[in-house]
């Protein structure tokens, strides 16, 4: 898995855990007295405190994914507004370029950013395309309204061009001539 995917994958993934659900963390209890010596509750209270610290890096790790995550909404509200307002002069693309240019945000986050802005800007063109009212089409075989301005006469119309000769086909003389005339043959690829 490439490098920059890994950093969206973790940040989705972590987002997905509820921090809520997890227990509160409870500091280790530290040995004291005689119970310091004791082998066995030296490596039990090791292993709480590795799990603390676990936790405690876990924890860390969802509040950045969150964090991170508010971050490219932002980015995604203000690119797809800098493209609205350039709607007409700068091509979708070309503005959002231009806006992760100016910001320079990682090269994750603009990735992502860049994807969910040509999403939602899709989905609203393609919202505007439908509710455009399409072209009035007329029917070949309809007679001329009345209102159409008469045709020219004869005298005012404008002179048809003069036809132009074009030159014979140049035929080689060992290919003996055939009756009908040669049609090109259309080479089907698979």
């Amino acid at each position: 898995m490439p490098l920059a995917m890994q950093e969206a994958i973790a940040c989705r993934t972590l987002l997905t855990l509820d921090l809520e659900s997890l227990p509160p963390l409870g500091r280790p209890p530290k040995l004291t007295g005689w119970h310091r010596l004791r082998p066995d509750l030296l490596l039990e209270n090791e292993r709480r405190r590795r799990r603390y610290d676990q936790k405690t890096v876990e924890l860390a790790s969802m509040v950045g994914a969150r964090v991170a995550e508010v971050v490219i909404a932002t980015h995604v509200e203000n690119a797809v507004e800098f493209t609205r307002l350039l709607k007409g002069v700068m091509p979708v693309n070309a503005a959002t370029d231009r806006y992760l240019f100016e910001f320079a945000p990682l090269e994750s986050i603009g990735s992502m950013v860049r994807q969910r802005v040509r999403a939602r800007v899709a989905g609203a063109e393609l919202v505007a395309q439908y509710d455009e009212p399409g072209p009035a089409y007329s029917e070949p075989d309809a007679p001329e309204s009345p209102s159409a301005p008469p045709a020219p006469p004869e005298s005012e119309a404008p002179a048809a061009p003069d036809p132009v000769e074009l030159p014979a086909p140049n035929l080689s003389e060992d290919v003996p001539p055939s009756e009908e005339p040669s049609t090109p043959r259309l080479r089907i690829l698979p």
